[in-house]
């Protein structure tokens, strides 16, 4: 596989890849040997995932996203689901019938973070949507009280986290 599947840690789970145009999702299907694949979407999808095993027993997952007139926060709604779409198909290949809560929510979390990750650098104008900016007046989030002033201490700690 060529360095834009993304990482399958999962458990060493099958590869995945995020495709936001049809043409992108056409050259990973020929990567993986698909010579006539289905649809990319259906007219009534804005997201799906193609799970697939090539001839030599490599199983990938597609994960398409049509990404035209949605927001930052769609655009997590649907990769959240078809990230869960992921998870159940590698329970269902390992024979998992339960799994642990926990181990479950951080491989949804591990798959989303890697989605999430391969989308904002296939689209670097969203990243803006992810960057903290602080609301010039004062905010109330729930029992903390933030202001200016602690608004950009916060700002600089996750920088300053990001940087190391």
């Amino acid at each position: 596989m060529n360095k834009r599947w993304l990482n399958n840690s999962l458990a060493r789970g099958q590869y995945f890849i995020l495709c936001i145009t049809e043409k992108q999702y056409l050259r990973a299907c020929k990567e993986c040997g698909i010579e006539r694949p289905t649809v990319w979407l259906r007219d009534c999808d804005q997201a799906c995932v193609h799970f697939m095993t090539n001839k030599e027993g490599q199983r990938s997952a597609i994960v398409c996203l049509d990404d035209s007139g949605l927001s930052l926060l769609d655009i997590a709604v649907y990769l959240t689901h078809e990230t869960t779409h992921l998870w159940q198909n590698h329970c269902e290949h390992i024979g998992e019938d339960a799994p642990g809560t926990e181990v479950e929510a951080y491989a949804i979390q591990n798959i989303l973070e890697v989605l999430l990750d391969s989308y904002l650098k296939m689209v670097p104008k969203a990243k803006g949507y992810l960057e903290y900016k602080p609301n010039p007046k004062k905010v109330s989030t729930g029992m903390i009280e933030l202001t200016d002033q602690s608004a950009e201490i916060i700002t600089d700690a996750v920088q300053t986290k990001e940087d190391v």
